[in-house]
């Protein structure tokens, strides 16, 4: 059974994981291997969670996806930055994009096992319901070009 809810800090572990394996296959060829493969890549990750860091966003809020009980990916979602901050467009493209009071999906990871489940369509779900919620009629979220 997949199922969405909000995250809580005793799924950190599984979050980290998510992000790491999602970032690992999904950015193969994107960025370098040796970056990837890094411990301290996926250090930074598992202590970020642990930390519950994602807070710096005021006012943002992590739901996660579940499969038989086991989180399998997030979504980090609340008011869009001031700033529209993109690896692959610059700041003078990205300010014409922006939504003056509009949502932002921060970040969107699932765990390869769970990429074709289902998990990331009752994620999104999950998000827009959220975002909706908050009086935002549009949102927004930043991907790689690559």
């Amino acid at each position: 059974m997949i199922h969405a809810r909000a995250a809580r800090r005793d799924d950190a572990d599984q979050l980290a994981d998510a992000h790491i394996q999602g970032w690992r296959v999904g950015y193969r060829g994107v960025f370098p291997d040796e970056f990837l493969d890094s411990d301290d890549f996926a250090n930074e990750r598992i202590e970020r969670w642990r930390a519950w860091t994602w807070t710096e966003f005021a006012g943002s809020s992590v739901y996660v996806a579940s499969v038989a009980g086991r989180v399998v990916g997030f979504s980090h979602l609340g008011r869009v930055r001031e700033v529209a901050v993109c690896d692959q467009v610059g700041i003078a493209e990205a300010a014409k994009l922006s939504l003056a009071d509009g949502g932002e999906v921060y970040g969107f990871y699932l765990h390869p096992d769970a990429w074709g489940s289902g998990a990331a369509a009752e994620l999104m779900t999950r998000s827009v319901v959220h975002l909706t919620a908050l009086g935002y009629r549009a949102a927004v979220l930043w991907v790689l070009r690559d």
